[in-house]
């Protein structure tokens, strides 16, 4: 058996083994989408941000959507929208 069919049986025996039950998690995760709501608060904060930024707060704003409930959520993204105003709209 060449490297190349190892690799592949290996891939095939971790996949088996660990893959099946990360799939489903991975889909969630891939499936998520940032609310209307967010998109509107954040908006004209968004565009002074620079790409390694957007990213950052990006991955804040959907921990923030998906561990708190919405009134919450704006509250604080309210708040974050004020010092990101305040740090790069000055």
């Amino acid at each position: 058996m060449g490297i190349i069919e190892q690799w592949r049986e290996g891939s095939r025996w971790l996949w088996c083994k660990f893959g099946k039950g990360l799939q489903s998690r991975y889909d969630e995760i891939d499936s998520w989408a940032t609310p209307v709501w967010v998109k509107n608060i954040l908006d004209d904060v968004w565009k002074v941000l620079s790409p390694d930024l957007q990213k950052k707060l990006y991955g804040l704003v959907m921990n923030i959507c998906k561990n708190y409930d919405d009134e919450f959520a704006r509250a604080l993204l309210q708040s974050l929208k004020t010092i990101i105003k305040k740090q790069f709209l000055k």
